[in-house]
């Protein structure tokens, strides 16, 4: 399963602050994203994390960027109140966010000076969508609850569909990112990674979002959940989920 955000609901999920939340050099988000419905002219946000001077933001639409090469592709933000690393589609990308397919989305820092959002289509390729060499504080500690599927809960409602959604200290090369989206054994030979336990892992399945990492970094849903479960890729199809987001990949 997994769950479906909607402007006209303005439902969306909260995840408290936490010291675990903190963000560290390394650090990587990865979720399965399908838009459920093309974003338009109105900017929306999947996930989001605001205080004073600071943020962590990834869009579907950034209304200020309203060309068609840029529109319904993810975007990232990230602010240590001093400077912000802006990664945005500066040019038409192999693949868009508004067909309906289901790709896994990273958003990651790989050092304090080195950004990259990644896009990787079911059974697909990985695109780097943008990378940046911007220099943050880090540790960063955004002191604010984290939001899915709106900003702080008040705006910028999504209409996407999220599955999967994860927080680790590591980060991800292609061909990790490509495993992922393929549905792939993390232990399996050909991928030779040393799995490591996520700071927070949300499979989504339900509206009761129990954090699997064990960092009780739970999630709460809000707004009208009556459409909210939808179907998941590989759990519908009968396959079996190996690509256990809750640990996820080391660089080889």
């Amino acid at each position: 399963m997994a769950l479906r955000f909607e402007v006209a609901k303005s439902n969306y999920v909260t995840i408290g602050d936490a010291a675990s939340l903190t963000w560290p050099a390394a650090r990587c988000v990865v979720f399965w994203m399908r838009k459920a419905t093309n974003a338009g002219t109105a900017t929306e946000q999947i996930l989001s994390v605001d205080y004073p001077g600071s943020a962590f933001q990834i869009y579907v639409y950034e209304s200020s960027h309203a060309t068609t090469d840029r529109r319904d592709r993810p975007r990232g933000v990230c602010s240590d109140g001093t400077s912000t690393v802006y990664l945005t589609v500066s040019s038409p990308a192999p693949v868009v966010a508004g067909d309906s397919t289901w790709r896994v989305i990273v958003m990651q820092s790989i050092a304090a000076n080195s950004w990259e959002l990644w896009e990787c289509p079911q059974n697909g390729a990985a695109v780097l969508l943008a990378s940046n060499t911007t220099s943050l504080s880090l540790p960063h500690d955004f002191l604010n609850a984290w939001y899915l599927g709106s900003r702080s809960g008040t705006a910028l409602f999504a209409n996407v569909d999220l599955a999967e959604f994860s927080i680790s200290d590591t980060s991800l090369v292609s061909a990790e990112i490509e495993a992922i989206a393929s549905g792939l054994d993390i232990t399996s030979p050909s991928v030779r990674a040393t799995p490591i336990s996520p700071v927070c892992y949300l499979n989504m399945r339900s509206i009761t979002l129990t954090d699997l990492s064990g960092n009780s970094n739970n999630g709460t849903f809000f707004g009208d959940s009556s459409t909210a479960l939808i179907t998941h890729p590989y759990i519908a199809a009968g396959i079996k989920n190996t690509m256990r987001p809750m640990q996820p990949l080391r660089g080889l």
